[in-house]
């Protein structure tokens, strides 16, 4: 699969999923199961459904990176809103920094052993 197509795939796996979760959380809520505030603080699910489609379509190692920090904030995001072992977004955002330095150093040392082996970077 041409990477043009896999773009092209996830775009619309990634939108699709998303409709269908937002109908399904206006419904529950309008069939009276479950209020729609409990279910907003979800929200950093689509961050999460972004990195795994992002993961699961990587052409290389640096694009699964990718995905896995867009997991990591979506996590961060959500134990913030949720107050989850105590973090909140002033105490904690250092956090997010170090995380997108990790993947910085992360993906330029793979760039680094791609030209060392003789192979195109991206």
């Amino acid at each position: 699969m041409t990477p043009q197509r896999t773009a092209e795939m996830r775009h619309y796996l990634f939108w699709g999923l998303a409709l269908i979760i937002v109908g399904s959380m206006f419904l529950v809520d309008r069939m009276g199961l479950v209020a729609i505030e409990r279910v907003w603080n979800l929200w950093p699910a689509f961050i999460a459904l972004h990195g795994a489609l992002a993961i699961m379509f990587a052409h290389d190692l640096a694009q699964a990176l990718d995905g896995a920090f867009s997991i990591v904030v979506a996590i961060w995001i959500y134990a913030c809103l949720e107050h989850l072992w105590g973090w909140t977004f002033y105490a904690t955002w250092p956090v997010i920094v170090i995380a997108g330095g990790v993947v910085m150093v992360a993906r330029g040392l793979l760039n680094l052993s791609k030209h060392s082996n003789g192979e195109n970077a991206q």
